[in-house]
């Protein structure tokens, strides 16, 4: 058994919740990720272009599809905030 001196000591675990920062809304999540594509395809367009490739114009629409389509998703798709950011349990 332990003594009475040790008792009055206890461990206080801390889980650290109030240094979390707030959950980040799924439409960032989205947003950040369509700007890495971005990113990666502007990239790829600037090497092949050069390297001089014959075809790297043809990417030109691929990157116009990709902002039509990340604009299309955001308008279809908003969510009211209070079930983007909800809690789960």
């Amino acid at each position: 058994m332990p003594s009475s001196s040790h008792t009055s000591a206890r461990i206080r675990w801390s889980t650290c919740t109030t240094l979390l920062p707030p959950p980040t809304p799924p439409t960032q999540v989205y947003n950040q990720v369509m700007a890495g594509l971005y990113l990666a395809q502007l990239t790829l367009l600037g090497v092949l272009g050069l390297k001089r490739f014959v075809f790297a114009p043809l990417g030109v629409p691929l990157l116009l599809a990709t902002a039509a389509q990340h604009a299309n998703t955001l308008r279809r798709y908003r969510r009211p905030w209070w079930v983007a950011v909800g809690r789960i349990g």
